[in-house]
């Protein structure tokens, strides 16, 4: 059984912080059942709906990291938060703390505000898949006309920033892949700013990954912090990093 939240742990935001928290999930252990009393029971069954026992594993992780990070700032047992849902399937709570969760590979990343909407996504680069199969469906005329205009390897690069902004912001609308990826333009940061009046923010987050965040707070500066839980669930570590956008 995970220890009880220690009040040191309690974290508060303010109105123009945004926190990233990134989550290993590489070294996730054969039993995690000690995880699943944190879930809810929807959540268990959505976990046993999985086919394999690694995605068994990785979805109770990741869920049970995801409340207790959340329990830092609403200073609740993490098996007490109770996950509402919207018609697409993005998930809030019934307070003023904004959240999103992200993973891929070997990490997973959330990142939580006070009263704004917002929208993560993060990915492994991978330089061995046909980006073009991707593009031709999924991105605007003016993202094409940007990643064509790079040579090797830089357009692998341009295509997850591409991708990552735009999956983010579709997160953030809180409606997914039922808006048409095509339509839905972020080759630059005004597109997005004057079109939707979100802000896209390129988070750095890990070494052969890209992330982006959306957030719909275009008027204010925006203090951004990184945090990292690192090891064992209650494993509280800040990095050294802050940053102030305008």
């Amino acid at each position: 059984m995970l220890p009880p939240i220690n009040k040191k742990m309690f974290l508060n935001l303010q109105t123009n912080d945004i926190h990233i928290w990134t989550v290993p999930i590489d070294f996730i252990e054969k039993d995690i059942n000690h995880y699943k009393f944190i879930l809810s029971k929807d959540e268990i069954r959505r976990m046993e709906s999985f086919k394999t026992y690694s995605l068994k594993n990785e979805y109770c992780f990741i869920r049970a990291n995801l409340r207790k990070v959340l329990s830092f700032y609403l200073k609740e047992p993490p098996e007490q938060l109770k996950f509402f849902y919207n018609d697409f399937g993005k998930p809030y709570l019934n307070n003023a703390i904004k959240f999103n969760l992200s993973h891929t590979n070997s990490v997973a990343v959330i990142a939580v505000t006070k009263d704004n909407e917002l929208g993560i996504d993060i990915e492994f680069i991978n330089k061995d898949i046909d980006i073009f199969e991707v593009i031709n469906v999924a991105f605007s005329s003016q993202e094409i006309d940007l990643i064509n205009e790079l040579k090797g390897l830089e357009k692998y690069d341009m295509f997850y920033r591409i991708w990552t902004r735009k999956e983010a912001l579709l997160k953030g609308l809180g409606k997914g892949l039922s808006l048409n990826p095509h339509l839905i333009d972020v080759s630059n940061y005004t597109s997005a700013f004057m079109k939707y009046r979100w802000r896209l923010i390129d988070v750095i987050v890990k070494s052969g990954y890209t992330s982006s965040l959306a957030i719909n707070n275009n008027k204010t500066p925006i203090n951004m912090t990184y945090f990292s839980l690192a090891g064992n669930i209650p494993n509280l570590t800040r990095e050294v990093c802050h940053k102030s956008l305008v």
